[in-house]
């Protein structure tokens, strides 16, 4: 087992939040002490950034802002304005690489075409989970279990000759196999797993799986092995960020594809994906977001005008999460909606590299959606005017 892959491993077990914050700054040690392989180690980083475990999250997130804040910053090669309208070229294999597709194919949002009444009116509400996980199997409720039952045992054919079958087989029946089944699935599960535990104590059983973990263990195999080995994490998603290594002289911003990711997730079902993207891409606009949608072989002028597009592309897409979001964490008689603060904060980070015209206009749409009737569309306008008077202090007089 690799260093990296150790500390991964604190990462996401450690036993407090320091031990994992320096585990977070080990990985931007390691990226700082290799730059090309920045992408490779994002990718595994990718997937505790949706981890259901608050603190490893938060630990992944750390992990990012450490290595963009430890590798260089990519800039793009500007073209002089007389040499634009010369003989001068672009590879063939940078042009391809610039017209790759994104996950965007539809084209960047723009203010002028943004409808903030028609995003909440046909956008889906963003909840703690998916609806459909709450939703019950059809199959396992009574009056489905006795049709199908009514149908293979031909009880159908009586009912229909005027006899009556509902005394038969009754709900109670159903539910009663049911549970049957159920004390079965726990039986099995308790004989594979032993018979053991139900006489042994906790710390007896802990001695007898360590023994049973060091006699199936290879004698050449280092001792401490098999604790490293037991530890399980979540499965990971497999995604690229980059191709090839040499990402600090690609012909665009590198980072393109793990934004696409990431503005993917921020509308994910479940609020913990939403969550540890919006916070990762707090980061990622922190460090990186000055260079966003600029192209290498473009004037100046061209890349300040992508970049600004750009810029709103990914600022009204967080105000649509803001627009949608509902999950709030109730703790006691107080509240705390964690996906739009974090994309409040996200928000704030792009308004910063905003120009003002387009600061003030996105204002204004925070302001109109903290008019709107539910309490959590009001608290999202809130918590992006809030994080824009805070960001853009040269622009407070014409706000207020």
């Amino acid at each position: 087992m690799s260093r990296l892959e150790k500390i991964f491993i604190l990462l996401e077990t450690g036993s407090n939040p320091q031990t994992r914050k320096l585990a977070a700054a080990q990985i931007g040690e390691v990226v700082k002490s290799n730059p090309l392989d920045m992408f490779l180690v994002l990718e595994k980083l990718y997937a505790y950034l949706s981890n259901a475990n608050w603190p490893t999250r938060i630990a992944a997130v750390q992990a990012v802002e450490n290595i963009l804040k430890n590798v260089p910053r990519w800039e793009p090669i500007h073209v002089k304005e007389e040499l634009i309208d010369s003989e001068w070229k672009v590879d063939e294999q940078i042009k391809e690489e610039i017209d790759e597709p994104r996950l965007f194919d539809s084209g960047n949002l723009t203010l002028e075409k943004f409808d903030l009444s028609e995003v909440m009116k046909s956008g889906d509400h963003l909840l703690s989970r998916h609806t459909q996980e709450y939703e019950v199997d059809e199959d396992s409720k009574p009056g489905n279990q006795r049709q199908q039952l009514n149908e293979k045992l031909g009880l159908d054919a009586m009912s229909s000759m005027g006899m009556d079958t509902s005394n038969i087989i009754s709900n109670e029946d159903l539910l009663e196999s049911q549970r049957t089944q159920d004390q079965i699935d726990r039986q099995n599960g308790s004989k594979k797993g032993g018979d053991t535990s139900a006489v042994l104590s906790a710390r007896e059983i802990n001695r007898l799986k360590r023994k049973s973990r060091l006699e199936g263990k290879p004698k050449d195999e280092p001792e401490d092995a098999g604790d490293t080995k037991r530890l399980k994490t979540e499965p990971e998603t497999k995604i690229k960020l980059f191709h090839g290594e040499r990402w600090l002289e690609s012909p665009s911003w590198p980072y393109q594809l793990l934004l696409d990711h990431l503005l993917t997730d921020v509308f994910a079902s479940k609020w913990e994906k939403r969550h540890g993207a919006a916070t990762a891409l707090r980061e990622l606009l922190k460090f990186n977001g000055f260079s966003g949608g600029k192209v290498g072989g473009l004037s100046a002028e061209e890349n300040l005008k992508n970049h600004q597009s750009w810029l709103v592309n990914i600022a009204l897409r967080l105000v649509s999460v803001l627009a949608l979001d509902k999950f709030g964490d109730f703790v006691s008689d107080q509240v705390v909606a964690p996906v739009r603060e974090s994309s409040a904060q996200a928000l704030g980070t792009v308004l910063k590299l905003l120009d003002s015209d387009s600061v003030i206009q996105l204002v204004h749409i925070l302001l109109k959606l903290a008019d709107e009737k539910g309490w959590e569309c009001r608290h999202g306008g809130i918590l992006g005017v809030k994080y824009a008077l805070a960001v853009r202090t040269d622009l407070v007089d014409t706000l207020l």
